[in-house]
């Protein structure tokens, strides 16, 4: 999973954006 840190702060930051969004 810490490998895909990278990949797991983008999801992340895709969804608050698109919660944001809401």
């Amino acid at each position: 999973m810490m490998t895909h840190q990278p990949y797991v702060k983008k999801v992340i930051a895709s969804g608050a954006s698109s919660h944001m969004s809401k």
